[in-house]
């Protein structure tokens, strides 16, 4: 991705875990565990890269989430990780995005909410 006239509010390395794909489906086994990403967030899209060099080089995206629409809350119920929302997009898919501390999560939730 190339974001010369875009403007990227919050870039930060996140955890994240799909719960649900579209239309309420239960997410593949593989698709279930937590892999860390390098996430970008520009206008209303949120890119996730491997790592931090192949966002600085704007190479390859590794998964792209569109966010119009979508609601995001902290997962109250969810007790294993620290600093974890939800988030859910506006075709019923489902994540679990965890940062790295507090002030982290308050950035990327005030972007996100």
């Amino acid at each position: 991705m190339f974001f010369g006239t875009q403007c990227t509010c919050v870039h930060d390395a996140v955890i994240t875990s799909m719960c649900f794909m579209c239309s309420c489906m239960l997410a593949a086994v593989g698709r279930r565990g937590w892999k860390m990403f390098y996430a970008a967030l520009c206008d209303m899209t949120l890119y996730m890269y491997s790592d931090e060099n192949s966002y600085k080089r704007s190479t390859h995206c590794a998964n792209v989430i569109h966010l119009h629409h979508s609601l995001a809350a902290k997962a109250g119920d969810y007790v294993k990780k620290n600093h974890v929302f939800r988030l859910q997009t506006a075709d019923m898919a489902q994540y679990l995005i965890q940062t790295r501390s507090f002030s982290s999560y308050d950035i990327l939730y005030y972007y996100y909410g």
